[in-house]
């Protein structure tokens, strides 16, 4: 943005109203001669003043009011307020002045700005612009109200301006050649300016695919936002995205300053790379993040002038915070920081000259009201040469990279089927342990209920097929829950790891033991005869009996449930079956009193599989 632009983006519109009622009232105006040498005159000291509160006084009531005030200081702000500001002047041309004049108001973000000019004779002529109106309807299609001002005779200009965000009004009277040519070189500069940030958008995040740093996007994003934001400021966006005007332009500004700062925040985080290291940082930028976004959301809901001072506020404490992250970030050592800070060190003076221009503090002069677009410019050229910079160095770093891998090419090639191998052989070692962490219960070491099933259908084909019987063991321990009561989680789970090493013991290498769920398990093995499961059931109790503990209980029991496959017959249970069964016989035994046995099924059916077996014909 051109400097001569963005003063004309903080200034905002007066006037001067009915010649025949100022002629009526004599000396109200000052009168401000012009003659045929002056091309471009800034009228701010000879207008005079009127505040409207309740915004309902008309024309003829503010030219009657009694409360006008010369503006001897040439003010041109009134800050953040929700007065509406009538404005007088009154233009008394010398001899050899030019025909007409060109008034311009160089604040583009004024909701409604209405012009009456009252000549000394003749008709009254009314012009109105402002976002609030579609742009088309001006009576000069520029970024900035203009209105033509014919210099015949003495005439009155008569002001009526408001706004919902900062009211700004510096007046420029522009001879007709003058205006033409300064519009002409500052659409000029806007081009240049706005043109250098497109090339730096586009150079940064072309650069995203090739180096794959994610900081070239965001700062690309970042400073897409910056420029819709400045567009937005300028008017830019109200003339030519959105020229049909109403309340979204004036929503646009808080809006594209919320997003900014979201883009901005972002990209001091991954640039800085400070999350890690500052709680107090990370604490502070997380804060910075959900008030941007609130920034976002009051722009989009709440009123405009609360959106926009909410912008205001954030935006002023925000800056610094950039600021002492890049220190930070420069105190441990990060070269690149000192680019940030240099960077946002310049931006925030010139973002915080500009804001006391517009609250009204300073004047709005050349250096005041430009001072955040020359920050900001240079902001941008110094973070993009830390930024391409860094793709300088990572570009080294790959050639280096490349080279020295060129360089141990050969041996890579001769040591690659060793590796491969090796790899190979790792791989293979690396699944087989996964496979038995899925399989093992973390707790017990014991395999899992879903490995405990798949290996009981196994046991069940394997032994029906060699005409042997299957036992299914259901143990439950007693009173399990007692003993976490009592003693605490830590020692109930000590002694489920002991009962499992009990049971794993006894069970032997050819047993199948699992922790079916909580304080069950499942015990599995062939057995030939009824008695042989019964005794095989009553070690396992007995072995969970014999165990004793330092800390917790005197003595654990367990109850269970027996059943033994069917292998005499030409059916084949299931597991699910001989679950069920041995299931039904464990709440046997626990009604049974706990701390016993109980077996479900036949026992003659294991007893003719031993005769079978014992005695073959």
């Amino acid at each position: 943005m051109s400097a001569r632009e963005q003063i004309k983006s903080c200034m905002a519109l007066a006037a001067a109203w009915l010649a025949g009622v100022l002629l009526l009232l004599p000396g109200v105006a000052t009168a401000l001669p012009m003659d045929g040498g002056v091309s471009r005159w800034s009228p701010q000291t000879g207008v005079e003043l009127l505040r409207d509160p309740s915004g309902t006084l008309s024309v003829e009531q503010a030219l009657a009011a009694d409360g006008w005030q010369p503006n001897p200081a040439g003010t041109d702000s009134l800050g953040m307020t929700a007065d509406t500001l009538w404005v007088r002047l009154r233009l008394e041309p010398a001899p050899g002045a030019p025909a007409a004049a060109v008034l311009e108001v160089g604040y583009p973000l004024l909701d409604t700005v209405s012009l009456t000019l009252i000549p000394d004779h003749g008709p009254r002529t009314r012009y109105k612009a402002g976002d609030k109106r579609p742009f088309r309807e001006r009576v000069l299609l520029l970024t900035n109200p203009a209105f033509p001002v014919p210099l015949d005779q003495p005439v009155t200009l008569l002001l009526r301006l408001e706004t919902s965000g900062s009211l700004q009004f510096p007046l420029v009277l522009w001879a007709p050649e003058a205006f033409i040519g300064a519009i002409s070189l500052r659409e000029l500069t806007l081009g240049l300016y706005f043109g250098g940030f497109a090339v730096l958008v586009l150079m940064s995040l072309a650069a995203y695919p090739y180096v794959r740093d994610r900081l070239f996007l965001l700062y690309g994003l970042y400073l897409g936002s910056y420029v819709l934001l400045q567009l937005s400021l300028n008017g830019l966006l109200f003339r030519f995205i959105v020229p049909e005007g109403g309340a979204w332009v004036s929503r646009l500004p808080p809006l594209l300053t919320g997003v900014t700062m979201l883009m901005m925040l972002a990209f001091g985080i991954r640039f800085l790379d400070f999350w890690r290291h500052s709680r107090a940082l990370r604490w502070a930028f997380g804060a910075f993040r959900s008030v941007a976004a609130l920034v976002v959301m009051s722009a989009l809901w709440l009123p405009v002038g609360v959106a926009i001072r909410l912008a205001s506020v954030t935006g002023i404490f925000l800056l610094p915070l950039m600021l002492a992250a890049g220190v930070y970030s420069m105190r441990r050592g990060h070269l690149a920081a000192r680019y940030f800070t240099l960077a946002w060190g310049i931006f925030l003076f010139g973002t915080s000259v500009t804001g006391l221009t517009l609250v009204g503090l300073l004047p709005s002069r050349f250096f005041t009201t430009y001072a955040m677009q020359i920050g900001s410019l240079l902001e941008v050229v110094v973070l993009g040469l830390a930024l391409f910079e860094r793709f300088n160095t990572l570009h080294r770093q790959k050639e280096a990279a490349v080279a020295e891998a060129n360089g141990y090419l050969w041996q890579l090639n001769e040591e690659l089927e060793r590796m491969v191998a090796k790899r190979t052989r790792e791989l293979e070692l690396t699944n087989a342990r996964l496979a038995h962490m899925a399989r093992q219960d973390s707790m017990t070491g014991l395999l899992n209920h879903g490995a405990g099933l798949a290996m009981l259908a196994e046991r069940l084909a394997a032994d029906a097929a060699g005409g042997a019987g299957t036992a299914v063991l259901m143990l439950d321990l007693d009173h399990f829950k007692q003993i976490n009561d009592r003693h605490g989680h830590q020692v109930g789970d000590e002694v489920l790891r002991a009962v499992a090493a009990a049971l794993q013991a006894h069970a032997g290498a050819y047993g199948i033991c699992s922790r079916y769920g909580g304080e069950e398990f499942l015990l599995v093995r062939r057995v030939l005869t009824m008695d042989e499961a019964r005794q095989f059931a009553e070690g396992v109790r007995q072995a969970v009996n014999r165990l004793r503990f330092a800390q917790g209980p005197e003595q654990v029991t367990g109850s269970l449930g027996v059943a033994v496959a069917r292998a005499d017959t030409g059916e084949r249970d299931t597991p699910e079956q001989l679950i069920a069964r041995a299931d039904e016989a464990l709440y046997q035994a626990k009604r049974a009193g706990r701390d016993c046995v109980v077996l479900a099924g036949q026992p003659t059916l294991l007893q003719s599989v031993y005769s079978v077996a014992a005695h073959p014909q």
